[in-house]
C-alpha cells in the first residue's frame, strides 16, 4: 500500500509539469527500514533516540538512496 502511495505522489507531482523535480521520501521512528520502500523513494529519514547520560530526541538522519 505505501509503495501505491509513494507511486501515486510522484504522478501527482509530475502532473503539475513543474521546473524542477520534487523529491519524495519517506520517514520511520524506528531502527528499520523496508528496502522496497527505500527503493521507491528519492529519500529516507529516521528519529534517532538513545541515552547516554540524557536522550536526544527529534535528530535526523538523511539516508540517501
Amino acid at each position: 500500500m505505501l509503495i501505491a502511495d509513494i507511486a501515486d505522489t510522484r504522478t501527482t507531482l509530475g502532473s503539475l509539469a513543474l521546473s524542477k523535480t520534487l523529491l519524495v521520501g519517506n520517514a520511520d521512528a524506528g531502527s528499520y527500514f523496508n528496502t522496497l520502500v527505500l527503493k521507491a523513494v528519492d529519500y529516507g529519514v529516521r528519529t534517532l533516540s538513545f541515552c547516554l547520560d540524557f536522550s536526544f530526541t527529534n535528530m535526523f538522519h538523511l539516508l540517501y538512496v
